[in-house]
Formats: structure tokens, C-alpha cells, sequence
């Protein structure tokens, strides 16, 4: 295992852009609106330096403010994204589609609106509430106790941890969700159901001559996967 610094990989270039190139890691069906986004101004026009990392939209149409961090975070991390959510929530249909296309020039801002209010279910409702998700190496005490009384309070903030390894000359990175936990049903075991017999009778999707083939291009990983089959 190693630490990105140690690695020298950083924040924006490298673990930004690997999960822009996977919005999966925050959530099945997320798509990325914009990344470094800086133009934000308070009530009498004065601008406001801060930079958001993140913005994208989930599956249920609400918006999803991303809070990256290459190391340890700090122990406010959890006020800085609520600042950003905060932010966020003044923003408007049209807005939020405007950073869409701006940030995908081949998409026009009216045909992302569009697609984010139909496909996306983007609504009024899915801006002013939106899904809070920071992402560190590690996080200390303060911000996981924190995280665990704001989502008591109905604030949906979620702490997804990575870890990055060093596989010979190549650098593997995995993703946790370490918080909130999974839900006890998934690690129970109950009843299976009766299942409906298939009118058509179908073979093994691998054979053995398959698996052989397979195993003969494996590394230790595929090959243990390859065992359990």
C-alpha cells in the first residue's frame, strides 16, 4: 500500500481524474456535470474564491457535491462541503445545465437541459437537497462523528475511502464506502425463493475449456476468482 504524495500522483490530476473517468465510484447511474468549478459570487456581486470539485447528478435527479481530498482529510472537511451544498442549492435548472454544457461542448445548453429534466430527473426539488459525498485516504474522528450525527439530522453525506497500492510498475487504486454502512440485511440469510423454471434449458455461460484459456492469461487475483468458481 501507498499514499498518493509518496507516489507523487495529486489531488486534481490524478484521483480527480480517475473518478471522472468512473462517476460509478460515486453511486450507480451518476453522471458528472463539472469538475473545478470557481465562479461563485455572494448577494452584492462580489466574487467568492471558492472551488467546487466535484458536481454531478445521481439517479433520483439530485445533485451530488464531491469533496476530494489526496491524503488524510482535515477535520473540517464536512463544513467545507456544506458550504458548497449550501451554494449549490441556490442554483436553478437552467444553471446547472448551462455547467453541463459548458463543460461538454459537443451538448447544448438547451438540448442538457433537456436531457438532465427528463432522463436525469433533474428538478428544483433535487437542487435545493443535495447528496453530500467526501472522499480521503482516511478520515479522522471528528469528521466520522460528525458525518454519523449530520446524517441523524437528515443531511445525506456519505465518506468513501480509497486506498491505493503499487502492483509492480502499476498503481491500483480501490474505493469504500465506509460510511453510512451497508444495511444489515445484506449480511443476513434467510428463505430462498421457490424460482420459475426456464422454458428453455440453458448451459453453463463458462466451460471448462473456457475457464482453462482464461486461467492460462490470469494474475494471482483472476485465478483465485477462477478457484471459487
Amino acid at each position: 500500500r501507498r499514499g498518493l504524495e509518496e507516489l507523487g500522483l495529486e489531488e486534481r490530476k490524478h484521483l480527480q481524474e480517475w473518478i471522472l473517468a468512473n462517476p460509478e465510484v460515486l453511486g450507480p447511474g451518476t453522471l458528472v456535470i463539472t469538475s473545478e468549478f470557481d465562479r461563485w459570487q455572494a448577494a452584492d456581486g462580489a466574487p467568492v474564491a471558492d472551488r467546487l470539485d466535484i458536481l454531478a447528478i445521481d439517479s433520483d435527479g439530485r445533485l451530488v457535491v464531491v469533496e476530494l481530498k489526496r491524503g488524510t482529510s482535515p477535520h473540517t472537511v464536512h463544513m467545507q462541503a456544506i458550504n458548497y451544498a449550501a451554494m449549490v442549492s441556490r442554483l436553478t435548472p437552467q444553471d446547472v445545465a448551462e455547467l453541463y454544457a459548458k463543460s461538454h461542448p459537443e451538448v447544448t445548453t438547451e438540448a442538457a437541459l433537456e436531457t438532465l429534466t427528463t432522463k436525469n430527473l433533474l428538478s428544483v426539488d433535487g437542487i435545493r437537497r443535495p447528496r453530500l459525498i467526501l472522499i480521503a485516504s482516511d478520515f479522522p474522528p471528528a469528521v466520522t462523528a460528525a458525518v454519523v450525527w449530520l446524517n441523524e439530522q437528515n443531511v445525506d453525506i456519505t465518506l468513501i475511502r480509497f486506498r491505493a497500492y503499487q502492483v509492480n510498475e502499476q498503481v491500483m487504486v480501490s474505493f469504500t464506502r465506509l460510511y453510512p454502512v451497508p444495511d444489515v440485511e445484506e449480511f443476513t440469510i434467510g428463505r430462498r425463493a421457490e424460482l420459475v423454471k426456464p422454458l428453455v434449458e440453458e448451459g453453463p455461460p463458462w466451460d471448462e475449456d473456457s475457464l482453462r484459456r482464461l486461467a492460462s492469461c490470469a494474475n494471482l487475483a483472476t485465478l483465485a476468482m477462477l478457484d471459487l468458481c
